[in-house]
């Protein structure tokens, strides 16, 4: 829409649609109700934060999924957000297109990302983590070299939605794992962890990109970090250990190798937390 918009009657009237959203979503927020909780429990004892972040690191240290699952998504975002700050060199200095151009790639970067969450349950209920990231890495790579070297802005939109659909899948799936493969008392401290390697990778890329570029240029470095996007896959096959996918059952302990109890067949009220090393599966 902002593409279509800053096109036709522009920059203008894409500033006051921004604003309109904002003010709409502003008075919808003030007919949201409010709802009194029932008996709150009492508020965890305070920890200073640097317990905190120690707890959180032992725990991604003791878990071989969570390990492979932050150093292969940590590369594959820096490599993302260094091609993200080139986006618009791209459209208009290797495909001479106008700057608005940007609107449409973003386009169908979302057509994507909205295909690629609708197939991402079906996926994650049959494949394995591995196998998932590392397909999802190698078809995300592969489409950043389609995009980039695409010969015209119509190639580039259909390009950048076959980026979103392998991306999303990637994001769906290590936000699932993580959450699995970690106990309730560590999650928001392991969270915190990731999210902090994702604003870590986007600084990176950030930063290296432009670098990059005045060392060999735009096209060659374009298609140099797009070539660094597929080697998220080798270390994510070497990293992550491979369990079953999240429908197999009985689980694997994915620490020792031990089974781990299938909650189905458990009867209820019977049913035991899973330890921080087991990968539950459903």
């Amino acid at each position: 829409l902002g593409a279509l918009l800053l096109a036709g009657p522009g920059l203008t009237c894409v500033v006051l649609t921004d604003v309109a959203s904002y003010l709409a979503s502003a008075a919808l927020v003030t007919r949201a109700g409010h709802h009194a909780a029932g008996a709150r429990q009492p508020p965890p004892p305070e920890r200073h934060p640097a317990a905190g972040l120690r707890a959180g690191l032992r725990q991604v240290a003791r878990v071989p999924l969570l390990r492979g699952l932050l150093v292969g998504n940590g590369v594959f975002l820096t490599a993302n957000a260094a091609l993200t700050v080139l986006l618009v060199p791209f459209i208009t200095e290797q495909l001479h297109a106008p700057g608005y151009g940007l609107g449409y790639l973003i386009s169908g970067l979302g057509v994507g990302f909205v295909a690629g969450s609708a197939l991402s349950g079906r996926i994650l209920g049959r494949f394995s983590s591995r196998q998932i990231l590392v397909t999802a890495h190698l078809a995300g790579g592969g489409a950043y070299f389609a995009l980039f070297n695409a010969p015209d802005l119509a190639a580039a939109v259909m390009a950048a939605t076959l980026v979103g659909l392998p991306g999303s899948i990637l994001l769906v799936c290590v936000e699932t794992h993580v959450q699995r493969a970690t106990t309730a008392g560590t999650l928001g401290r392991v969270g915190a962890i990731f999210f902090a390697t994702d604003s870590l990778a986007a600084v990176a890329g950030a930063l290296g990109a432009p670098a990059l570029v005045a060392v060999l240029g735009l096209a060659r470095a374009l298609n140099t970090i797009s070539a660094g996007a597929l080697l998220a896959a080798p270390l994510t096959w070497k990293l992550l250990p491979n369990p079953p996918s999240l429908a197999a059952a009985p689980a694997t302990d994915t620490a020792h190798g031990q089974a781990a109890t299938n909650p189905a067949s458990v009867p209820s009220g019977q049913q035991s937390h899973p330890s921080s090393s087991e990968y539950p599966r459903r």
